[in-house]
């Protein structure tokens, strides 16, 4: 299998996975309403951040050392999961004994139940995430791209069928959004034969799972709080429906943001077997790819922003516009910095990586603080546009320095 191969395989099944996640994205704007989607997109917000928390850095860890020839490396993966679980467990449990106080605390006092069913997916999301990782690690980009593609197919199937019958709630689109991680998580269980066995790492394993794992923990951690720190800052201050329109410009981030995803994801296990130059090479052709797929798609969007938000999303979501021009710009750079933080990461630029993304979250976030109040939706999405460009920039000259 080539890089180029396994993107070209890749993309095709994750443009279908984006398909589906926009389809979904546009049902629930058009069925909610910018008030209730609002709601529903704070209700999730917690127990995917959860799961983000959680995570640890063991999904990249473990694809990491699936590629590498560890010694007893299957043992060594058997212990990064057993930690993964563990966690998952505390997380999920500490969430449901003080879901009560969450809502109150979101505004949300109405939905303590929904907030209590959710913990359900702080296992599940580790559970996916992480046996994803080994078939990552072991370059099974088909079967890892259908696992992904598995959780928002089977969500867009469900409110699709319950729109159909006229059973359409925040309630009831809650409980589909919690089943259709049961059946990614089935698909491992029944088809690939991945479970937890629980071996309690001890020792040499715990060191190297702890030292590989910390860094890149806190890479996640603060990508994962780019725009979600934006829509809690903008519930604070602004009306649930702005947050019901900022969850929708998010949602077009993510839906282009797929491109640098995937690329980096391909990207990091040649990586880690390449020789010095050749990782350069793989590098300059996967941020060429993400960069000029991602700039024709920009263009799109600004062209037909007017028709295509009235089109797919109602006329109730025609104020984002001016906040959506604001952000096109930050969406090419940021597919940028997926690929060159995944790059870094399989490089073993490993605290360099976790510092420029702790940064960017931290200064993002007293901008926001300063300007969100008066300026709202505008303010947040050129605040990300800006610090972008100034993440690729610092990731870029660093890659420069390690290629020379």
């Amino acid at each position: 299998m080539s890089f180029l191969k396994d993107s070209r395989d890749l993309l095709l099944i994750r443009g279908l996975t984006v398909l589906s996640q926009m389809l979904g994205g546009v049902f629930l704007a058009r069925i909610l309403g910018p008030h209730d989607r609002g709601i529903f997109a704070l209700l999730i917000l917690l127990p995917i951040l959860c799961g983000q928390i959680g995570i640890f850095g063991l999904d990249i860890t473990n694809a990491v050392f699936t590629g590498r020839q560890y010694k007893n490396i299957q043992g060594l993966i058997r212990q990064s999961l057993s930690l993964q679980f563990t966690i998952a467990a505390v997380l999920a449990l500490l969430f449901f004994i003080f879901s009560h106080r969450i809502s109150a605390a979101t505004g949300l006092g109405d939905y303590i139940i929904e907030y209590r069913f959710l913990a359900l997916i702080i296992p599940l999301i580790l559970f996916v995430q992480n046996g994803g990782s080994v078939l990552w690690g072991q370059k099974e980009f088909r079967v890892f791209g259908i696992l992904q593609f598995l959780r928002p197919a089977s969500f867009l199937a469900g409110i699709s069928a319950l729109a159909f019958v006229h059973l359409a709630s925040i309630k009831i689109f809650i409980s589909i959004f919690i089943a259709s991680f049961i059946v990614p998580s089935a698909f491992l269980v029944f088809f690939k034969k991945i479970k937890p066995i629980w071996i309690w790492p001890r020792g040499i394993a715990l060191k190297k799972i702890i030292c590989f794992s910390f860094p890149v923990w806190l890479a996640q951690i603060s990508g994962f709080s780019y725009f979600r720190l934006d829509l809690l800052i903008l519930n604070h201050w602004w009306p649930t429906k702005i947050c019901g329109y900022f969850a929708v410009l998010f949602f077009i981030a993510e839906a282009v943001g797929f491109i640098g995803s995937t690329l980096g994801e391909v990207l990091l296990p040649y990586t880690k077997i390449c020789k010095k130059n050749k990782n350069t090479q793989l590098l300059s052709q996967a941020l060429r790819l993400s960069l000029s797929i991602t700039i024709v798609m920009v263009a799109v969007i600004a062209l037909s922003a007017q028709y295509m938000i009235k089109i797919i999303f109602g006329t109730g979501f025609l104020p984002i516009i001016p906040a959506l021009y604001w952000l096109l710009p930050g969406i090419v750079f940021r597919n940028g910095v997926k690929v060159l933080s995944l790059w870094h990461i399989a490089y073993g630029n490993l605290y360099f990586n976790a510092a420029l993304n702790f940064a960017g979250i931290a200064l993002i976030t007293v901008a926001n603080v300063i300007f969100i109040p008066a300026n709202g939706m505008i303010a947040a999405t050129a605040i990300n546009s800006v610090m972008f460009f100034l993440l690729f920039l610092c990731s870029v000259l660093y890659a420069c320095k390690c290629a020379s």
